[in-house]
C-alpha cells in the first residue's frame, strides 16, 4: 500500500477557503480584497459565490477577522433614496441660480417618479431629465449634470442628506444646532443642514483632534434594511426627527407640518392657501381633513381660516379709520394706528425708526429691511402686507414710532419700537406700550412678542416681558415666521 500510494500521482491538497488567502474581487468598486467584504462596504465574490459586508453587531463570517474588526460602508445618493423616511416626498432638481426644472416624487427603491415623462428614474438620469427640461430657457448654456442639484421641499439638497449621515451628524444631532446654524453670520445663502454640519465636524475636530474627525457608522445595507440590532432602526428614526424639525424650521402647513405644496395650477389636497389675517399656511386637503372648511377652488377675495381672524380683521380696520385718539387721563398725548401706505404716517414712522436704527439687508436682495417692513410691502419670499405703523403724539409732534404686524388672535410681531433722541427719558415709550396692550386687547390678540438686544433686556422686562423658551420659539418660528435679528433674543407677554 505504501508503494502503491507513492507510485500515484499526487493530488495537491486543497486548503479550506480563508479570506487572508485568496484574492477576492469587490463587486461595486472592483478592487481586489483578501477579505470577505471590501473597504467600501459592499460584497465581494470568491468562486462564483456571494458573501455580504458584515453588519455592525460584527455579523461576519465566523472565526473571520471581519466579525472582530466590522468594515463600515459609507452612504450613497442611490442608497439614501432607498430609506423608507424618503419614500413619498417631493424632490426638485434646480440649476446653480436656483431655479427649478424639473419636479418628482421619491417612490422608494432608489428610483424617482419624473412628473414630466411619469417613468420611475435613478437620481443621475432624474437630473439629465431635469437638464433637457431646462434647456427651453430655464437653464443656462452650457450648462451639465454637475451644475444641478437635488432638492428637497424644505429646502436642503440630497447630497447634504448623505453629508450629513456619513459624518455622524445625524446620529448626535440637537434642535440647537440646527436653529444657531440660521443664525449664522456666515451663512450666505447656505443650507440649514450644511451649515450645521459642518459647524458639528469643525466642533469634532477641536474637541477630539484630527485623527478622531471621521465618524463610524453604520454600514449602508445595515442601514437601508432597517435592521443591525436596532442600530438601524434607530438612525432612522433620527432621519425622521431630523426631516420633521427641518419642516418645520422651514414653514408649511400649519396642521401637518409638510412644507410641500402643489406649483401646477391644479387645485387639489396638495394646494396651499393662505390666510389673510394670521398669514398661515394650509394644505386644501389638511383642511377637509381637520374638519376646518372644504374648498372646491381657490376663494375669490380675502379668506380667512377661522371667525376669529375675521372678527380681528374688521377691528383692525375699525381702528385705523379712527385716526388719531386722545390718550385717557394724558391729553397732550395722541395715539394713531395706520398701515404704512399712509405716506404722513410712514414719513414720521421711518424718521424716528432711522435714528435708532442701522440698515438691515436683506440676506438675499440686500435691500434695507426698514423702509420694506414700514411700508407693509413684500421682499423676495417675506409677505410685510399686514404691518401696521403704531405712533404716539406729544403736542402734535411724533415722539415715538413702532412697526406691529398682527397675526390673527395669536399674537403681535413688534421688529422695531424707538423713541426720537430729543424726547428720551421722559417715560413716553412705556406710554406707547400701554396704548398698544389696551389697543390689543380690544382687537383680541393673546401675545405680544418683540427681538431684545442683552443691553436692553431689563428695560423690556420691566415693563412686564419675559425671556421664550427654546420650543415655543420654534413652534412660533415655524406657524408665523416671525423675524429674528441677528444677536437678538425673543422676548413674549401674555395680554
Amino acid at each position: 500500500r505504501e508503494r502503491e500510494r507513492d507510485v500515484r500521482p499526487r493530488t495537491p491538497e486543497v486548503a479550506s477557503p480563508s479570506p487572508q488567502r485568496h484574492t477576492r474581487t469587490c463587486l461595486t468598486c472592483s478592487s481586489s480584497s483578501s477579505l470577505w467584504a471590501c473597504t467600501c462596504g459592499a460584497t465581494t465574490r470568491l468562486g462564483g459565490r456571494k458573501r455580504k459586508a458584515a453588519s455592525v453587531a460584527g455579523g461576519g463570517v465566523p472565526g473571520s477577522p471581519v466579525a472582530a474588526t466590522p468594515v463600515f460602508s459609507r452612504l450613497t445618493t442611490h442608497q439614501l433614496l432607498e430609506l423608507p423616511v424618503f419614500k413619498g416626498r417631493s424632490v426638485e432638481v434646480r440649476n446653480s441660480e436656483g431655479t427649478i426644472l424639473l419636479t418628482g416624487v421619491i417612490e422608494g427603491k432608489g428610483k424617482i417618479r419624473c412628473c414630466c415623462c411619469d417613468a420611475g428614474l435613478s437620481h443621475g438620469e432624474f437630473k439629465r431629465c431635469g437638464l433637457r427640461a431646462g434647456a427651453g430657457g430655464d437653464s443656462a448654456p452650457g450648462a451639465s449634470v454637475a451644475d444641478l442639484d437635488l432638492f428637497l421641499c424644505n429646502g436642503q439638497t440630497l447630497r447634504h442628506f448623505v453629508e450629513a449621515i456619513n459624518s455622524g451628524f445625524v446620529q448626535q444631532f440637537k434642535r440647537e444646532d440646527l436653529h444657531r446654524s440660521m443664525m449664522s453670520p456666515s451663512r450666505k445663502g447656505k443650507g440649514t443642514l450644511a451649515m450645521a454640519t459642518a459647524s458639528w465636524k469643525q466642533k469634532q475636530k477641536q474637541d477630539r483632534g484630527p485623527e478622531h474627525t471621521h465618524q463610524r457608522h453604520l454600514p449602508a445595507a445595515t442601514m437601508v434594511a432597517g435592521h443591525g440590532h436596532g442600530g438601524g432602526k434607530k438612525l432612522l428614526k433620527k432621519c425622521a426627527q431630523l426631516l420633521t424639525e427641518l419642516d418645520r424650521i422651514t414653514g408649511g402647513c400649519c396642521l401637518c407640518h409638510i412644507p410641500d405644496f402643489n406649483r401646477d395650477l391644479k387645485f387639489d389636497a396638495n394646494t396651499v392657501i393662505l390666510c389673510d389675517q394670521c398669514e398661515r399656511e394650509f394644505h386644501v386637503g389638511c383642511l377637509k381633513k381637520h374638519g376646518m372648511c372644504s374648498l372646491k377652488a381657490v376663494p375669490r377675495g380675502a379668506w380667512f381660516c377661522s371667525s376669529d381672524c375675521r372678527s380681528v380683521q374688521q377691528r383692525l380696520e375699525k381702528t385705523r379709520k379712527a385716526g388719531r385718539v386722545k390718550v385717557k387721563g394724558k391729553r397732550h398725548l395722541e395715539f394713531c394706528v395706520g398701515r404704512g401706505r399712509d405716506s404722513r404716517l410712514l414719513k414720521d414712522c421711518l424718521g424716528i425708526l432711522r435714528e435708532s436704527f442701522d440698515p438691515l439687508p436683506h440676506a438675499v436682495t440686500g435691500e434695507d429691511l426698514l423702509p420694506i417692513i414700514a411700508s407693509a410691502s413684500s421682499v423676495a419670499d417675506h409677505d410685510y402686507t399686514n404691518v401696521h405703523t403704531v405712533l404716539l403724539y406729544c403736542q402734535r409732534e411724533a415722539v415715538c414710532a413702532a412697526c406691529v404686524r398682527i397675526c390673527g388672535p395669536f399674537l403681535a410681531e413688534i421688529p422695531f419700537v424707538a423713541t426720537k433722541g430729543a424726547h428720551r427719558g421722559k417715560g413716553l415709550c412705556r406710554q406707547l406700550f400701554a396704548c398698544l396692550e389696551n389697543w390689543l386687547r380690544e382687537v383680541g390678540v393673546a401675545q405680544m412678542v418683540l427681538p431684545s438686544t442683552w443691553e436692553t433686556l431689563p428695560c423690556w422686562k420691566g415693563i412686564g416681558f419675559k425671556k421664550m423658551s427654546n420650543e415655543l420659539y420654534r413652534n412660533i418660528k415655524a406657524d408665523f415666521r416671525i423675524q429674528l435679528f441677528p444677536g437678538t433674543t425673543f422676548l413674549i407677554k401674555d395680554l
